[in-house]
């Protein structure tokens, strides 16, 4: 079992970006698994910039998908976007420059931020883009 479970509560019913969001948490949850398997912190650092490249990949997918359709509060949606990226980057400076180590800490902000962002601001253009055809 990993640290954060795929679950309907998670799904936005639009094929691709649910797809990405079940990579991102199988990445959160290889995180968790690899600090009980005592990995080394050049294992765990591979895993989150991964987990980075990923973000990036899935927030430029879903950001041009809604700029495409003409989403109202996509703006909004960037600015939250790159806050989490910045912050994916800050732990990764932090962890390689020896300032933090990876910790459930960590891994309770991405789980907390990447739910939270698919139950609240994910969920307000599901709407919107089921109406223009998008599943």
């Amino acid at each position: 079992m990993g640290y954060i479970e795929w679950s309907s509560y998670l799904e936005l019913g639009i094929k691709d970006v649910d797809d990405q969001h079940h990579k991102l948490i199988d990445i959160i949850n290889k995180l968790y698994d690899g600090l009980f398997e005592e990995h080394t912190k050049e294992i765990q650092l591979e895993v989150l910039s991964g987990l980075l490249k990923y973000t990036e990949e899935h927030f430029k997918d879903e950001e041009e998908l809604l700029r495409v359709h003409n989403f109202i509060d996509n703006e909004e949606h960037i600015k939250k976007h790159k806050e989490f990226t910045d912050k994916i980057i800050y732990y990764h400076e932090s962890i390689t420059a020896g300032k933090m180590v990876m910790s459930l800490d960590i891994l309770s902000y991405l789980t907390e931020w990447l739910t939270g962002h698919i139950q609240g601001i994910d969920k307000e253009y599901v709407a919107f883009l089921k109406n223009k055809g998008v599943v």
